[in-house]
């Protein structure tokens, strides 16, 4: 390898690094736009994860007896500790979505074992994707950027 094209992969790894950083600054901003709900026994909580509930219930073609409750989401709240089940954003700081890991629109169903807690910018991306191809693509991503730091970090013997 040349020094010029040594130069020039090591411009666009800055790049790809200034990318990802500005990337991630602004997945980790607070929304404003959404209401962040961070206690499960607030009042606040239980009316939006209540309006939430209810707008996955209105789905015509799904049984009444296989749907997810608000106890359902409080309990799945606790059990990924308040954080985004894929970026592991915290949940004081961005508002979650409640998403299927298989979507209904590729016949899944609205049980409790079928739904997680998504950030909005992870729901948006992952959008009707079979859940374990998304999220190995998210973290061979994180894994990327994670040694990417490595890289920039200098090296002492």
């Amino acid at each position: 390898m040349t020094e010029y094209e040594e130069y020039e992969r090591q411009e666009r790894i800055k790049e790809y690094n200034d990318a990802q950083r500005q990337d991630k600054e602004y997945k980790q901003r607070p929304k404003r736009k959404y209401q962040v709900l961070s206690d499960p026994e607030s009042k606040e909580f239980k009316r939006a994860v209540g309006k939430r509930v209810s707008k996955h219930k209105r789905r015509g073609f799904l049984s009444p007896e296989n749907n997810f409750t608000y106890e359902d989401v409080a309990n799945l709240y606790e059990k990924q500790e308040g954080c985004c089940y894929a970026c592991f954003a915290p949940f004081n700081e961005v508002a979650f979505e409640i998403d299927h890991k298989v979507a209904l629109s590729l016949l899944g169903h609205n049980g409790a074992e079928n739904i997680q807690l998504l950030c909005k910018s992870c729901n948006t991306s992952k959008k009707d994707q079979d859940f374990h191809k998304w999220i190995s693509t998210v973290r061979t991503r994180q894994v990327k950027e994670y040694l990417m730091e490595l890289d920039d970090e200098p090296y002492y013997a």
